[in-house]
């Protein structure tokens, strides 16, 4: 992952009047982070 990339996200479960599907998402943490969290 990088910054910027736009990746599926699936939200379920969801609470209330959340979104309950699968959606694009925005990764917005640095590249480093993502770097870090992909261990």
């Amino acid at each position: 992952m990088r910054r910027g990339d736009i990746c599926w996200v699936d939200l379920n479960p969801s609470r209330g009047s959340e979104a309950n599907q699968t959606r694009p998402a925005v990764i917005v943490s640095n590249d480093a982070a993502n770097r870090a969290a992909e261990r």
